[in-house]
């Protein structure tokens, strides 16, 4: 008698390229025997379940052997693995009329394959069917994670979750329930809310089970991963810190192995896994019950897992083993809740005091620190401070819902107290400031989504790391949540946008130092501001637009790849407006050295224009090569003239050697040019000083950069930067008066047509508010834009009186 036919479904992951599918092949008919190119079965996958790639139903009557094949667009046939197959027995096919057969990864076979009734294919909540009601006045446990968290890889979803929930009830009462969702990951559960994620009423406990978050480090590019890890660990803590808050004592579960890790993957999860015991919240350790040591540490332990990334039903028994179930014994969880709900009544409990006059209090109530400093000295507070930090990590273990970690900032107006500081893990200091003599400060936690900001303040940018805020009284402030220093500048399309609904003028802080000016003009943001890690700075108008002059510094023709040996050229060039500069007459290519040369300006030449891996074939075929130099230049000519006519002076700057006659004919044809332009030149250059004395506005230092071997020593790249920016700051030129020229000219004509017509100018400069516009009704930057422009200006006549605002070409580099 033939056996009953069962129903399998078949999942793999498997990484793919455009136009590549996933074919099934094996024993027996309906698997195609073994032929991937007629007979296999053709999986399929969506947006959404990619790298997954599923099968459709497959009646099977008894077990068959079987692989997976990737069939390349270009007609190749890459099996997944030489030598053993896959397989599926009868067993498999009798523990439910249809199935759902999970592989793990194309290519990868550590174990027996994890299977599943289809049925459960389509619950969201794969675990709770193994729920448990509390005893009467008991706890009640709540489990919120990932695919392992639900019990993915145990037979049946029979998981390390579901056999913990049955050990507590029956050793304690403890109701139980899972809501651990299939591909949930942090993320999703921090945008979500974790109350939102509870039943109600909501547990006293809850598990934050999210034990495959740092399998992305497996795949992604080794420059991503310390920041994986970073936003696991800062997601990790806020849902900690989340569970607190709503009354419900937190534990974390560990991380698990996985199978690709290699040396550096094994280092980030092991330093993972020890920041994550930092996090207020006790650990059920998974990672060194699932992995070996030395060498192997990072991968599974022969035999507890399916595939790279799932524990088998063996390794979820070995992480149920590992529990210290003392961490849920009652009395130990109501009297930490109790302590903590007593904190709730605006409570400010001391953390630290030196004994002389210092001390650091916080009110769980008001997420609020207060710095005390009663003494005649100023204070300076930083992670150094050992005896302060041991205070600190010491009140957080006895209350882990104090001292909870982000960026404080302070919202009362005394401008010499300190303005934030940052609690890291441990509640320890991550960063401060100055605490002068006889001042009280509070500072208030700022998350990423500016909850809870005083009256009258304004959100005008902000994501996970970065917030940009209006207060009341026309302060502008800029918090970083982020690890490393922000630089906040022009180009951030976003936030340019968003300051244009700040009064123009100058913003600066009281510290003196480089990158603390803000410039905001109708355009937005028109200067760089740096915020040091974990920090905040507040910045106070000091001035309008008309109280500092800007300065475009223009490079003349020093670029490595686009190089004039002559000054004259490049007068020449300038003053004609850089029109022949692309013109297909004057150019050719040398292909004995592979720059493009110019038949008119000798001195000119051009590399990297020729895009050899995309077939361009500069002899053959140079036209395509033209025009886009053509689109190219002709931007760049397009911010020069811009900044020429719009920056309140110019500085010329021209490395290489030159002589004085072309020095005079440069500052000569650019006054012809720009009449109203209040320009100087900055020549460098390894000849004598005395060249040039007596030429007005011209300043000659000698020295001699070399832009091949910036190219190639990272060291001297670095070294001549430095010795630049002394130069520069030599004349006069620094972070502060530096002008930025507008990328997008399209789009920064219409604003000063906008600001103008709002009557909001102030000789040549704009001030005032304007309505910020979404992000979405700007166009993005382009050198097309750029063309476009300036191929409408280039068609105007030049007149000498014309008002700056008539000509939108700007700053190019030559």
């Amino acid at each position: 008698m033939a056996a009953p036919e069962g129903s399998v479904t078949f999942n793999v992951r498997a990484d793919t390229s455009f136009g590549d599918r996933i074919v099934l092949v094996g024993s027996g008919d309906a698997l195609g025997n073994w032929n991937p190119c007629d007979g296999g079965v053709e999986l399929t996958t969506t947006e959404k379940d990619y790298p997954v790639w599923k099968s459709p139903t497959i009646k099977l009557g008894k077990g068959a052997e079987y692989k997976y094949v990737r069939l390349k667009c270009d007609g190749d046939a890459v099996w997944e693995f030489d030598g053993g197959n896959r397989q599926i027995s009868a067993e498999d096919l009798t523990q439910s009329s249809s199935i759902v057969v999970d592989d793990g990864f194309f290519g990868e076979l550590l174990g027996d394959h994890f299977s599943y009734p289809e049925v459960l294919s389509k619950q969201v909540h794969r675990g709770s069917s193994f729920d448990r009601k509390p005893a009467e006045n008991a706890l009640q446990l709540v489990v919120v994670g990932d695919d392992v968290a639900a019990g993915h890889g145990a037979a049946g979803y029979k998981g390390w979750s579901a056999e913990l929930g049955r050990l507590l009830n029956e050793q304690f009462g403890y109701g139980y329930s899972n809501v651990a969702e299939i591909g949930f990951n942090m993320q999703e559960a921090l945008r979500r809310g974790l109350t939102e994620l509870l039943p109600k009423p909501p547990p006293q406990v809850v598990v934050i089970a999210f034990s495959a978050e740092l399998r992305w480090l497996a795949n992604c590019p080794d420059w991503e991963r310390q920041t994986i890890c970073d936003n696991t660990i800062k997601a990790m803590a806020a849902l900690v810190a989340d569970a607190w808050d709503a009354g419900i004592m937190p534990v974390l579960a560990g991380f698990c192995p996985h199978e690709s890790f290699e040396r550096e993957q094994a280092d980030l999860l092991r330093r993972a896994d020890s920041e994550m015991r930092s996090l207020g919240a006790p650990v059920l350790d998974w990672l060194h019950a699932l992995s070996p040591g030395g060498d192997k540490f990072g991968k599974w332990t022969d035999g507890l897992a399916n595939c790279n990334l799932y524990p088998n039903t063996t390794g979820h028994q070995r992480m149920l083993a590992s529990v210290n179930q003392s961490i849920f014994e009652p009395l130990k969880v109501k009297d930490l809740l109790m302590k903590r709900a007593a904190e709730m009544a605006d409570v400010w409990r001391l953390c630290f005091q030196d004994g002389r006059g210092l001390e650091i209090h916080y009110c769980l109530a008001r997420k609020e620190v207060q710095v005390s400093n009663t003494t005649q000295d100023v204070y300076e507070l930083n992670p150094g401070w050992g005896e302060m930090q041991s205070s600190l990590a010491a009140t957080f273990t006895e209350a882990p819902w104090t001292l909870r970690r982000g960026l404080y900032v302070r919202f009362s107006d005394d401008q010499e107290a300190l303005f934030s500081l940052f609690l890291g893990d441990s509640g320890t200091l991550q960063s401060g400031g100055k605490v002068p003599a006889g001042s009280t400060v509070k500072l208030r936690l700022v998350d990423s989504k500016l909850q809870g900001l005083p009256a009258g303040s304004t959100k005008l940018f902000c994501d996970d790391n970065l917030q940009v805020v209006r207060t009341a009284e026309g302060r502008l402030q800029l918090f970083n949540q982020a690890n490393c220093e922000y630089n906040v500048h022009p180009m951030w399309y976003d936030v340019r946008q968003a300051t244009k609904a700040v009064q123009h003028g100058v913003y600066e802080d009281a510290s003196g130092l480089p990158f603390r000016t803000a410039i905001i003009s109708c355009h937005g943001l028109q200067s760089r501001v740096k915020v040091p890690a974990k920090s905040a700075v507040e910045l106070c108008r000091v001035g309008d637009l008309k109280s500092i002059q800007q300065v475009a510094v223009l490079p003349l023709g020093d670029r490595c790849s686009t190089r004039t040996t002559s000054l004259a050229d490049v007068a020449d060039m300038a003053a004609t407006g850089f029109e022949d500069m692309w013109n297909p007459d004057c150019l050719y290519y040398d292909g004995d050295v592979g720059r493009i040369f110019h038949r008119k300006w000798n001195g000119l030449s051009f590399a990297h224009e020729v895009e050899y891996e995309q077939g361009e074939d500069p002899i053959g075929n140079f036209a395509p090569i033209v025009e886009r130099m053509r689109k190219r230049y002709t931007s760049r000519a397009a911010r020069f003239e811009w900044a020429c006519k719009n920056a309140d002076s110019v500085l010329f700057v021209r490395t290489g050697v030159a002589s004085r006659a072309e020095v005079s004919d440069l500052l000569s044809r650019m006054q012809q040019r720009y009449p109203d332009l209040q320009a100087k030149l900055l020549l460098i250059s390894d000849q004598d000083t005395g060249e040039f004395s007596g030429l007005a506005n011209v300043t000659h230092i000698r020295e001699s950069f070399d832009p091949d071997r910036m190219y190639e020593d990272m060291n001297y790249w670095i070294n001549c930067a430095h010795r630049f920016r002394g130069i520069l700051e030599g004349v006069g030129i620094t972070a502060r008066n530096l002008y930025w020229c507008p990328n997008n000219l399209k789009e920064a004509e219409k604003e000063l047509e906008g600001a103008a017509e709002n009557g909001k100018k102030e000789s040549g400069k704009e001030s005032g508010l304007k309505a910020t516009k979404l992000t979405s009704e700007i166009a993005k930057f382009s050198h097309a834009n750029l063309y476009e422009l300036h191929q409408v200006h280039i068609e105007m006549k030049f007149e000498k009186d014309s008002p700056k605002k008539e000509t939108p070409a700007a700053t190019g580099f030559l």
